[in-house]
């Protein structure tokens, strides 16, 4: 089976016949948008890198301090996608299913592409905002995720810039171009 990622909550599973499977909102689950992001986002814009997940992020509504993740958990089980540890097996991939967590993040969710992907579409984080996540983060691996992108993908300067000015950003990508270039 595949699933369409940026429609994973609203259940439109697809089965290898081709046919759909349920596609029907479901309410239970407090939702607005899911989007490609991580290491599997640049597949995208560059030369393909290894990850272990489809990393998967969603904005949810909730008038809660405290956020469940529950519901979308017993919902995909439902429709034969089971959690093993932190992840759902979808086919034989895993995929990671994360919450926006902060604006940069909800932002990025907000403002992802559109690309055609097996036949029908997914959203992907922009690599704009895939950079300024990956300095946000700061480990070893996503400086060298931002190197691939200012390599392979076409980046719009003006819009980083902006993004990473109102994110706060701009020192910790001064010294991060230092390193990489």
């Amino acid at each position: 089976m595949r699933i369409l990622p940026n429609a994973v909550i609203r259940y439109s599973i697809i089965d290898e016949s081709g046919g759909r499977g349920d596609t029907q909102v479901d309410e239970r689950v407090p939702h607005r948008e899911l989007r490609a992001g991580g290491a599997s986002a640049l597949i995208f814009y560059t030369e393909p890198v290894l990850t272990y997940d489809l990393d998967i992020f969603v904005l949810i509504r909730s008038d809660s301090a405290v956020l469940s993740m529950a519901p979308l958990y017993q919902r995909l089980a439902e429709v034969g996608y089971p959690a093993q540890g932190e992840v759902v097996l979808i086919g034989d991939a895993p995929v990671q299913i994360l919450v926006a967590y902060n604006p940069l993040v909800e932002e990025a969710v907000a403002n992802a592409r559109e690309f055609p992907f097996n036949g029908d579409t997914i959203r992907v984080m922009s690599p704009e905002y895939l950079i300024a996540i990956a300095l946000q983060t700061g480990r070893y691996k996503d400086r060298e995720r931002i190197r691939l992108l200012l390599e392979q993908a076409p980046i719009d300067r003006s819009l980083l810039q902006d993004i990473l000015s109102r994110h706060h950003l701009l020192e910790t990508w001064q010294a991060i171009r230092r390193q990489i270039e």
